[in-house]
């Protein structure tokens, strides 16, 4: 741990509220194919017990959520939308170049 971050503090059956950037502020969720990916990482993560999403705004760049943690701490549930989220986009993003490259 960093000397001058206080330690992180997770409390139990509390609801938290999360804002995230994407990447360089790319507006990734203009494509609605990588709004619609994310939406279903939530589903899957909420369907898999890591937590409660209570409230979900998305926006070209960035996300707001309010959550309660169950299986998981915020940290960890946040973590796991992120990366579950990126890995599936960058599948799609992939998909889509080596499709128009048989054009």
């Amino acid at each position: 741990m960093h000397r001058d971050k206080p330690p992180r503090i997770y409390l139990d059956d509390h609801v938290y509220f999360v804002t995230s950037k994407t990447f360089n502020n790319k507006k990734i969720f203009k494509d609605k194919s990588y709004a619609e990916i994310f939406f279903n990482c939530l589903k899957f993560l909420e369907k898999r017990g890591d937590g409660m999403i209570l409230a979900v705004v998305l926006l070209f760049d960035h996300f707001h959520l309010m959550v309660r943690p169950e299986k998981k701490n915020i940290s960890e549930m946040v973590h796991g939308l992120k990366s579950y989220s990126a890995q599936k986009i960058n599948q799609e993003y992939r998909r889509g170049i080596l499709a128009s490259l048989h054009m």
